[in-house]
C-alpha cells in the first residue's frame, strides 16, 4: 500500500511538474478565443478601430487625415495598438485581434513560468496559478495594454534575476528594453516594477552582503547607478506624459466593506454575474488563502521565518494592497481599485509559487485551475451571444462607403456593448464619432484639432444625441451616416423624436436587421 501510495505521488509530482501539461493547458486557454469571430470584450472593438485608422494614416493615401491624426506624446497603451497595426499589414481585423490575443495568454504563461523556474525550480508546478488570472476582469474590459504589461514585468524580474550577477553588457540593454516596453504598456506596473527592482537591489546590497560584514559599496552604487540609467528615456517619457495628460478624477471612492468583500470574492475573477460567478471564484479565493496558510505554518515549525530573496516581493504586494484601499477608485484613468487588485493577486502568487510545495498544495493547485476552467466555459457561453451582435454591426459596414462619417446611437441594454458601433471601422477606414481613445489623450490615435464642424441636416446638436464635433471651425461637414444598434424597440420612443425627424427629413434606410438600422444621407 506505502508503496502504491509513493508511486501515485510520484505520478502526481511529474504530472504537475510536466511541460507539456503546462502547454497543453495553455493551449486550453487559447482554443477558447477560437470559438467565437470576436473577443468581444467592451474596449476591444475601440482598439480594432483605432488600430485601423493608424493603419489608414501611415497609408500615405489616408482618408482619415483631415480628421484624425497620431499623438505624439510618447504615451502608455503603444503596445496592444502597435502589435494590432503590425498584424494589420498580413490579416483582417478579427485575425489580428486573435493574434494579439494569443502574444498575451502566451507570453504571460511562458514569462510567469520562466520567472517561478528561477527563483523556485522545485516549484514549477505552481506556475499554473497564472492561468486563473489570465481571463480576468479588465481583460474581458479590453485593458489590453494594462494586461500585457504583466509579460514585460514578469520578464524584467526574470532577466534581472537570471544575469544581474553576470555584469554582461547584454543584460543592462535588455532589461532597459523590457522596463521601455512595460512602460509603452502600462504606467501602474512600470512604477511598480521599478520598486520591485529598488527593493531587490537594496536587499542585495544590504542584506545578503550585510551576512558577510562587507558591504561592497562602490558594486551597490554601480548597479543602482545601471538600472536608473537604463531607466532613463523611459522615465523621460514618463515626465513627458505626466506633465501634458490631465487625468479627470471625480473622487468616487468605494467602501472599506466593498473592497474587502473584493478581497474575500476574488473580484478580479468576476465577469458577467457577479453572484454567478463568485460561487467560483470564492472557493478559489479560499484555496489561496489556504494555500498561503499551508506555507506559513510550514515555515513555522521548519523556523524559516528570516527574510529570503523570495520574500522581497511582500513589499511591493504589500504597497498594492495598501494602495487598494487608500486610492478612490476614480483616481488617474479609472477604475482603479480593480487595477490594484490584479497587481496584488499577481503579486501574490509569485511569492506563493516560491515557498512551500508538497502534494497538497499541487492538489490545490489543481482544483483552483478546474474551477477556473469551468469559469471559462460559463464565461464562452456569454462570449457567444455577444459575439453574434458584433458581427451583426460589423456585416452592417457592407452598406457605408469609405471615407464616410457615421453616427452612432447605441439603443443596447447590455454594459458590454458600449463601444460596439467601432466594429463598423475595423476593417474600413471611415469615421465614427464615437472614439472615446481619440478624446482621452493617453491613446495613439487623437482626433485632430482641425477637423471639421460635423453637423446632422443642418444642425451642430439634436435633444437627446450627442457627438464630437469642432464648432470652432469654419469647415462645415455633414454627417453620412446614421447606425443604430441595439433593441430597436426604443427607436420609437420619445427621447429620440428629435433623430427621429431628421433621420425622416434627409436619411434614407439601406440596411435593416434584427438589431441594427442604417441610414444614408439623401443624395450623399
Amino acid at each position: 500500500m506505502a508503496l502504491t501510495w509513493l508511486g501515485v505521488r510520484v505520478f502526481f509530482n511529474r504530472f504537475m511538474d510536466s511541460t507539456t501539461v503546462f502547454v497543453s493547458v495553455l493551449f486550453v486557454n487559447v482554443a477558447a478565443l477560437f470559438l467565437t469571430d470576436f473577443f468581444c470584450s467592451v474596449d476591444g472593438p475601440a482598439h480594432l478601430y483605432n488600430a485601423n485608422v493608424l493603419l489608414d494614416l501611415i497609408s500615405g493615401n489616408s482618408k482619415l487625415s483631415a480628421f484624425y491624426e497620431i499623438n505624439t506624446i510618447p504615451i502608455p497603451n503603444w503596445v496592444s495598438h502597435f502589435l494590432l497595426l503590425t498584424f494589420r499589414f498580413v490579416a483582417p481585423a478579427w485575425l489580428a485581434e486573435k493574434m494579439l490575443l494569443i502574444v498575451y495568454l502566451g507570453g504571460l504563461a511562458i514569462s510567469f513560468r520562466l520567472l517561478i523556474k528561477e527563483l523556485a525550480p522545485n516549484n514549477i508546478s505552481f506556475s499554473f496559478l497564472v492561468f486563473p488570472f489570465s481571463y480576468s476582469f479588465l481583460f474581458y474590459l479590453g485593458f489590453y495594454n494594462y494586461s500585457l504589461s504583466f509579460i514585460f514585468f514578469f520578464l524584467s524580474l526574470w532577466v534581472y534575476f537570471k544575469y544581474s550577477r553576470s555584469k554582461i553588457f547584454q543584460f543592462y540593454v535588455l532589461l532597459g528594453l523590457l522596463i521601455a516596453l512595460t512602460y509603452f504598456s502600462n504606467v501602474l506596473l512600470f512604477v511598480f516594477l521599478g520598486f520591485t527592482l529598488g527593493c531587490y537591489s537594496v536587499y542585495e546590497t544590504f542584506y545578503e552582503q550585510g551576512k558577510t560584514n562587507s558591504i561592497n559599496w562602490k558594486h551597490a552604487i554601480l548597479k543602482l547607478g545601471m538600472l536608473l540609467l537604463i531607466s532613463i528615456p523611459s522615465l523621460f517619457c514618463f515626465y513627458l506624459f505626466c506633465s501634458s495628460v490631465t487625468f479627470f478624477a471625480t473622487g468616487e471612492s468605494l467602501s472599506f466593506k466593498e473592497l474587502v468583500k473584493w478581497i474575500i470574492d476574488l473580484r478580479p475573477l468576476i465577469i458577467y454575474s457577479y453572484e454567478e460567478d463568485a460561487l467560483y471564484t470564492r472557493i478559489m479565493g479560499y484555496i489561496l488563502m489556504l494555500l498561503m496558510t499551508v506555507i506559513v505554518y510550514k515555515r513555522y515549525i521548519s523556523r524559516t521565518f528570516g527574510l529570503k530573496k523570495t520574500d522581497v516581493i511582500l513589499l511591493p504586494l504589500l504597497l498594492a494592497i495598501l494602495l487598494f484601499f487608500v486610492v478612490p477608485d476614480s483616481s488617474g484613468a479609472g477604475m482603479m481599485s480593480i487595477r490594484y487588485a490584479i497587481l496584488s493577486c499577481m503579486l501574490f502568487i509569485i511569492w506563493l509559487s516560491t515557498q512551500f510545495v508538497s502534494v497538497l498544495t499541487r492538489a490545490l493547485i489543481m482544483l483552483t485551475l478546474f474551477l477556473s476552467t469551468v469559469l471559462l466555459v460559463n464565461h464562452v457561453s456569454v462570449l457567444h451571444k455577444l459575439n453574434k451582435d458584433a458581427v451583426e454591426v460589423y456585416s452592417a459596414s457592407n452598406y457605408i462607403q469609405e471615407g464616410s462619417v457615421v453616427l452612432p446611437v447605441n439603443l443596447s441594454e447590455d454594459w458590454m456593448q458600449i463601444h460596439f458601433s467601432n466594429y463598423l471601422g475595423i476593417d474600413k477606414p471611415m469615421v465614427i464619432l464615437e472614439n472615446y481613445e481619440a478624446l482621452v489623450g493617453w491613446f495613439p490615435v487623437k482626433w485632430n484639432a482641425n477637423r471639421p464642424n460635423f453637423l446632422l441636416n443642418g444642425k451642430e446638436e439634436i435633444e437627446g444625441v450627442q457627438w464630437i464635433t469642432n464648432r470652432e471651425s469654419n469647415v462645415k461637414r455633414e454627417i453620412d451616416y446614421v447606425f443604430i444598434y441595439g433593441n430597436l424597440n426604443h427607436y420609437q420612443d420619445v427621447k429620440w423624436k428629435g433623430l427621429t425627424m431628421v433621420i425622416h427629413q434627409n436619411f434614407k434606410l439601406v440596411h435593416e436587421s434584427k438589431n441594427v438600422f442604417v441610414f444614408e444621407r439623401i443624395n450623399l
